[in-house]
């Protein structure tokens, strides 16, 4: 994970926070990131638009990431199936998004990165920051405000919404195969497995209509 951050830092990707290595305890140590985290507040259309432009630039820039042959990467939100077309943060989220006091955006808590498809990390994002959550409004319109910013034809919009059937019921499945130890024991006392499969099946229900709405002609 240190590696990625260094090689995006390299290349010029500002909107992720820097490697220093560890301390003398073994603990990594990363610079500081100045600001307000994005959750819980929904963000407006035109900052939906740079979110997605700054995950569209992560990518980009993971692109010529290339990890050493032994690397062990975190499994929780690693993408099972697909090929590994870059290195994927796996949780692209307004929790993990820090707005700084002048507007810039930056991702943390990049733990959980690992190689796997470019639209499994669109779809927890899509998923979150649209967000399609049951009560949220405006669904099918900022999805496509969101996936035009990013750069997604609308074909590939349609599998995106497969695809965060996919992630969002990992995300469920994670917790509740954990749920016998901290930090996922606590997040399922609260509720956290029991709203992912609320969320998973509401995608999966309204696919089928999200998908016309979407398809070209």
């Amino acid at each position: 994970m240190h590696d990625l951050l260094r090689h995006l830092e390299q290349v010029g990707f500002g909107g992720a926070p820097g490697a220093l290595g560890t301390d003398e305890d073994g603990r990594e140590v990363l610079t500081y990131v100045p600001g307000k985290v994005a959750h819980p507040r929904l963000l407006e259309d035109t900052e939906l638009v740079r979110v997605a432009e700054l995950i569209r630039a992560y990518h980009a820039a993971a692109g010529s990431f290339t990890s050493a042959p032994d690397a062990v990467w975190h499994t929780d939100g690693q993408d099972p199936s697909g090929p590994r077309e870059l290195v994927c943060h796996n949780d692209l989220a307004p929790w993990n998004l820090v707005i700084g006091d002048r507007g810039e955006l930056v991702f943390i808590d990049w733990d959980l990165a690992a190689p796997g498809r470019r639209l499994w990390d669109v779809a927890l994002a899509a998923c979150t920051f649209v967000p399609l959550y049951p009560s949220a409004t405006r669904q099918v319109e900022r999805f496509r405000v969101f996936c035009d910013a990013y750069g997604l034809a609308a074909k590939d919009q349609v599998e995106l919404l497969e695809v965060t059937v996919q992630r969002i019921g990992r995300m469920w499945r994670v917790l509740v195969d954990n749920a016998d130890r901290d930090p996922h024991a606590s997040l399922v006392r609260n509720g956290h497995a029991e709203f992912w499969q609320g969320v998973e099946r509401h995608v999966r229900d309204r696919a089928g209509t999200w998908r016309e709405m979407l398809s070209p002609g």
